[in-house]
């Protein structure tokens, strides 16, 4: 060497010795990890969200009046708006307005609704469920009765039915009656949503 030093070669110690044999497995391990991981389309299952469940599309029409009382029309209104919040409350079910079927099939709302009216109406606004019924008096309750449509199938549900003279239990037994149709078990927490006045 050129000043006089000494340069001495030694083996490598057993420590390094022991220490590379393991980061040759490690770095194979990390190797295999990058390939599933760009296998899997450079994603990582466990860490995406999971995906909600779908929600049931549904319509709720416009109620008919057979009361032959004008006073008495304004409840077709009221009792679309009110299951229409009640049932919006429910997570599994997702509300759609039906206006434009309506006007697209140029149906009064509020009139008659046939069970071909009512699926078409649910078609054109993609509902997968379709509500409708109509009321009248009873001495001094109201009797109001509803049907529940599948859209895809053209099949109508049992006829509901509600009696009382105060709207919001008409609103509760026949909500209540709806999601049994349904099929849909809202949980506590939205149960006392659906409830409340």
């Amino acid at each position: 060497m050129a000043n006089g030093s000494v340069a001495y070669m030694t083996a490598p110690s057993s420590i390094e010795s022991k220490t590379r044999a393991r980061r040759f497995p490690i770095g194979r391990c990390a190797m295999l990890l990058a390939a599933a991981f760009l296998t899997a389309g450079g994603r990582c299952p466990a860490a995406e969200p999971t995906a909600a469940p779908p929600r049931l599309t549904l319509a709720i029409l416009t109620f008919e009046d057979q009361t032959a009382d004008p006073a008495a029309a304004h409840w077709r209104y009221t009792i679309e708006r009110l299951l229409a919040d009640q049932l919006r409350e429910a997570k599994a079910l997702r509300h759609v307005p039906a206006a434009f079927g309506y006007r697209q099939l140029k149906i009064k709302q509020g009139g008659p609704i046939s069970v071909e009216q009512a699926r078409k109406i649910g078609e054109l606004i993609e509902a997968r469920r379709v509500v409708w019924g109509s009321y009248r008096r009873e001495g001094q309750q109201w009797l109001v009765t509803a049907r529940v449509l599948n859209v895809a199938s053209g099949q109508a549900g049992k006829e509901l039915k509600a009696v009382s003279a105060d709207w919001y239990q008409v609103r509760d037994q026949l909500g209540a009656e709806i999601l049994n149709e349904l099929g849909v078990k809202p949980g506590d927490a939205e149960r006392q949503r659906m409830l409340q006045r």
